[in-house]
Formats: structure tokens, sequence, C-alpha cells
């Protein structure tokens, strides 16, 4: 992340103290996104899932990758991507039984809709739509319901349960109220689709500023405050709208793309050092980059992110080994 640094008593750089570590500065760790386990009061400390891992350098040739699938439960009568079909505590944790059971690695829950156009919804109402599906994804007796769901044996279903309550789950919010709120309820996670700059922040005179507005700085305290991992995604306020990257055209290929890639380079990456630097920042290990497919983006712009995401992640400042995000449930907003 910083191999230039020169440490102030051993007087080597990070770089060099790392090879003497490994015996390599190729690959030498393998990072996990550590996740912190459910907590019952915002007083107790969250352990965590996963932990750090240092590799020798050249992957085992066993070693194998996985890519995890996340599954978005949108407790919303208006969404955009279910039709409002998981807007109930039954329906919402049908939907988390059956993707648990299908293999999903995290469960996302929203409770209010980024479908252009879609009605306000205030922070008690978005509060009540999520907090009761993840207390029940954390109680033994409400996940019980289940059992006529789960054509097995009693030992597969107490396997079953168990895997649902232990299961990594984030809470789709950009307010820090709900975040905190859904975060004492049991998820580890929170993924914002304005990056911490609140739904309606952007601007293109908003990335010349650096004073932090109370949105991020609450963003920012409830993140340190537990923990927690954060997906930070790139968005242009409403997703129909704001979809010009022509001021990226510099950036442009003999094919005429890559002004998007740019624009998602220059504006994320202004962002996540805005969460990431200064007093109360959030760990870079714990951030999550989404390019934000589907919101403010035409289709090819769409298909040049897809085509070509791992130069984001490259460029964008948030560490070497960094994760990207991809969130693909755009067809109706493009």
């Amino acid at each position: 992340m910083i191999p230039d640094f020169n440490h102030p008593i051993l007087k080597k750089t990070v770089g060099t103290l790392l090879h003497e570590l490994t015996g390599t500065q190729q690959s030498p760790m393998k990072k996990l996104i550590p996740f912190p386990r459910p907590i019952r009061t915002a007083s107790q400390l969250p352990e965590t899932q996963c932990h750090w891992l240092y590799g020798s350098g050249k992957p085992r040739s066993t070693e194998t990758h996985k890519t995890q699938v996340m599954a978005a439960v949108n407790v919303t009568p208006d969404s955009f991507s279910d039709g409002g079909i998981h807007d109930t505590l039954p329906t919402a944790l049908r939907y988390i039984s059956s993707s648990v059971a299908a293999g999903a690695a995290i469960i996302d829950i929203g409770g209010y809709s980024t479908r252009p156009g879609a009605a306000f919804v205030s922070i008690d109402d978005e509060i009540s739509r999520v907090v009761p599906v993840i207390q029940a994804m954390r109680n033994r007796e409400a996940l019980m319901a289940l059992k006529h769901d789960v054509d097995d044996s009693e030992e597969a279903l107490e396997q079953h349960i168990e895997a649902i309550m232990k299961i990594p789950t984030s809470v789709d919010t950009f307010r820090w109220e709900v975040a905190e709120a859904a975060i004492q309820a049991g998820a580890n996670c929170i993924n914002d689709v304005s990056a911490f700059t609140g739904h309606d922040s952007w601007s293109p005179a908003s990335l010349e500023t650096e004073v932090l507005n109370e949105k991020t700085v609450n963003m920012k305290s409830i993140a340190r405050k537990y923990g927690v991992p954060v997906v930070l995604m790139h968005s242009r306020g409403d997703a129909g709208s704001n979809k010009d990257y022509s001021s990226f055209s510099y950036a442009a290929d003999k094919e005429g793309r890559g002004t998007v890639l740019e624009g998602v380079r220059v504006e994320l990456g202004a962002k996540v050092d805005r969460v990431v630097r200064g007093k109360g920042g959030v760990r870079r290990w714990l951030v999550i980059v989404d390019p934000g497919i589907g919101f403010s983006k035409t289709l090819e712009g769409n298909l040049e992110i897809l085509r070509d995401a791992r130069s984001v992640v490259a460029d964008v400042n948030i560490g070497q080994g960094s994760f990207i995000f991809l969130f693909y449930n755009f067809p109706k907003v493009i």
C-alpha cells in the first residue's frame, strides 16, 4: 500500500521489510475483507470472520479461486430488480433461505429503492423495513419458520439455519442512522451507492472541494465505530441521470472507449480518498469499490466497464490488492 515509506526506526522501506519477511515482492499476501461477526449490542467489540493470509509468493497449484455471489434482498414495494416481491418479512426470509441454499456468499438488504423516480422513504420507514429482516436472520426461533421449506432431516434444517445466522450481511443504505441500526441488529457491512456522500450530493463541482459534508463524516464515524467493511459505489445521484462523460474524452482510445472508465476512476477515486484519508478515516483494507454498473451510464458505458473493470481497481487509490464489487441489477435502469 505504501511500499516506498521508510520505517522511522528500522530505516528501511515497507517494500524492503515485506521482501525480507516473505522472500518475494510479487503477490506477497492474499487479502480477505475482515467482516466482523454479528453483534448484539453497540457496546460489544466485534470479532473478525476473516483474516490476513501471508503467502509464499507463487500460488500453490492446489489453490483455487471462487467467485463470491451476493443475493440482494430489496424490502421495498417499488424495487426495479425484483418487482417488490420480497417486501414482507416472510417473503424476504424465504428468499434469503433459498439464496443461502443456492450458495450465496453474502446477503445485501435494502429498504430504499434506487430506481429512477423512486418514492421518498423516511429514515424511520427505512429502518423499519431492513432491521426486522436482519434481526430475524440472527434469531434461531424466527428462522424455525423455514422448516416447511427445507425438505430434509432435522439435522439438515439445523445446519441451514446456522448458515443463515452466520452469513455476512450488508445493509444497502446512504444514511448513517440506518447503517447503525442495521449493524446493531446484526449486519456487518455497509453498502452505500453514494460512497458516503449522500443520495443527491453529486455534481462536478463537488469533486473540487475538500470539505467533508455531514453525511460523509457521520458514515465514516459509524464505519470506524463498528469496524465494518464498506462498499463504495460510483454514482452521480439519480441512477437514470448524468450520463455525460465527455469531459473525460481525453482518455478515449482509437475506438472511442475509455471515457466512462476514466470518469469512474477519477470520481470514485476522489470519494474513496475522502473516506480513507484524514482524521477518522476508514481503514483502506476495509474498502470495497463498486464501479456502479447501471448507475448514470449508458448501455455502451456499462459494457465498457464490464470489459475492463480491472483497470478501475488498478488506478483507484485504495491500495494494492483491493477488491472490486460488481452489482448486476441494471437492466431496467439503462
